[in-house]
């Protein structure tokens, strides 16, 4: 833990003490605290970025892995038996993040994106700014809703403009046909339901 550091500045309106208490990257949020002169302090909170969100990371932005229950216009039958471990991010047009309920049918031909069994978080929990890396689950649901599963890690983040976004560890799926598809809002656990595909493997 730093020591917090003290400024004094001056404006035209009398003298304003600042105090601004730093602390290690991606563990705690930074307080600043400023009190014009003859006032209350004012607190003001911002988030520092974990150490995991400025290093590279891969995007995966392939149109087929959008949720879209109901059908994919896809025609082949996606894998990612062969993606290389790592942190990823998943950005437009593939979706923005990972669900975190299983979808609402599963072991069908392309019905929930360009893949039989697609992922989702079995904890239920999406990162938080500001909280670390979280450990995840990441189930495939095929003839079962976790059939498949691999331990995993998430970490939520934030672009230069503030725009939120999570970057998963993932590895490589252990059988086909699986594969990571995302949703397409932040705000959303699941998607929604559109027409039913009764095509099967």
């Amino acid at each position: 833990k730093q020591s917090p550091v003290s400024m004094m500045t001056t404006t035209s309106t009398g003298q304003i003490a600042v105090d601004i208490t730093t602390k290690p990257s991606g563990q705690s949020p930074v307080e600043i605290t400023t009190t014009p002169s003859g006032q209350s302090p004012v607190e003001l909170t911002t988030t520092t970025p974990n150490v995991q969100c400025l290093r590279s990371y891969s995007v995966m932005n392939e149109s087929w892995r959008k949720i879209m229950y109901g059908g994919s216009n896809e025609t082949t039958l996606k894998c990612d038996r062969s993606i290389p471990p790592g942190w990823y991010r998943f950005m437009e047009p593939a979706g923005v993040k990972l669900p975190l309920t299983p979808p609402e049918s599963y072991g069908w031909y392309l019905e929930t994106c360009g893949t039989a069994g697609s992922a989702w978080v079995q904890n239920g929990t999406d990162p938080v700014l500001g909280k670390g890396v979280l450990d995840i689950n990441i189930c495939f649901a095929f003839t079962r809703v976790c059939q498949w599963s691999i331990p995993s890690k998430a970490v939520a983040c934030s672009d230069s403009d503030g725009t939120l976004f999570y970057l998963y560890h993932l590895q490589p799926v252990e059988a086909c046909w699986l594969a990571y598809c995302a949703l397409e809002n932040m705000d959303s656990t699941t998607a929604t339901s559109t027409t039913t595909s009764t095509a099967s493997l």
